[in-house]
């Protein structure tokens, strides 16, 4: 699948209206930022974080809009629980309460919307461990 940052602005908005729960994490976004500073997608760390997303991961990793969809889910879900607000104490604490958040906000998609989304991070994953 190949999208154009316009069409990840749209799905972000289908997100939104189609999971009303995400729209609360998503007014306290400041601005969404196209780079490719970031491997995947993420939102800094601060009450008022910026959405990093890196659209060539998505255009190699995405298979389907719920793919798409997911991603964004999972970034708004760290918001929703507050991850951007804690502030680790070093780059190791760092990665390791990012794996930790990962796998509860990716536990969280699949109970939530099933294979159809989390799917994606299975993909991801299992390229990661090859």
């Amino acid at each position: 699948m190949q999208i154009t940052e316009d069409e990840f602005r749209e799905i972000l908005s289908e997100v939104l209206s189609d999971d009303f729960y995400n729209y609360d994490s998503f007014l306290k976004i400041v601005d969404i930022e196209f780079t490719d500073k970031v491997p995947t997608l993420s939102v800094s760390i601060e009450e008022r974080p910026t959405m990093k997303v890196n659209i060539d991961f998505i255009n190699r990793h995405c298979k389907t809009g719920e793919h798409v969809k997911a991603l964004i889910f999972h970034e708004l879900l760290h918001i929703t629980l507050g991850h951007n607000l804690i502030i680790p104490e070093d780059d190791r604490k760092a990665l390791i309460n990012n794996i930790a958040f990962d796998c509860v906000i990716n536990m969280i998609i699949h109970k939530i919307k099933g294979n159809k989304y989390s799917s994606v991070m299975t993909n991801i994953y299992s390229r990661i461990r090859s």
